[in-house]
């Protein structure tokens, strides 16, 4: 029996997209693994990177911090959520 599957791998950095993957033929499930495998690999190269960051532009340092003290306020569970079990809060809603 014939079958096939296509994949492509998209980043935000044109230097990271990869072509797109076509197979057809036999064996499908071990091409699909075995692509996901490479896929898998070469994308950790690309994470395992070190390379120094960007800092932010005070412009954009600004925005972030505007955004994260408005999301804090929006929402008071935000700062104590994290210290607290997942299930308490499933099931509530904030009004």
């Amino acid at each position: 029996m014939l079958s096939g599957f296509c994949a492509i791998t998209v980043s935000i950095f044109e230097e990271h997209d990869y072509k797109l993957h076509c197979y057809s033929g036999e064996n499908v499930i071990s091409e699909v693994y075995n692509y996901l495998n490479q896929e898998e690999q070469r994308i950790s190269t690309i994470l395992n990177q070190n390379k120094a960051i960007i800092e932010l532009t005070e412009e954009q340092h600004n925005s972030h911090e505007m955004a994260t003290k408005s999301s804090a306020q929006s929402d008071p569970r935000r700062d104590i959520s994290a210290t607290l079990p997942a299930d308490i809060w499933s099931g509530l809603s904030v009004v």
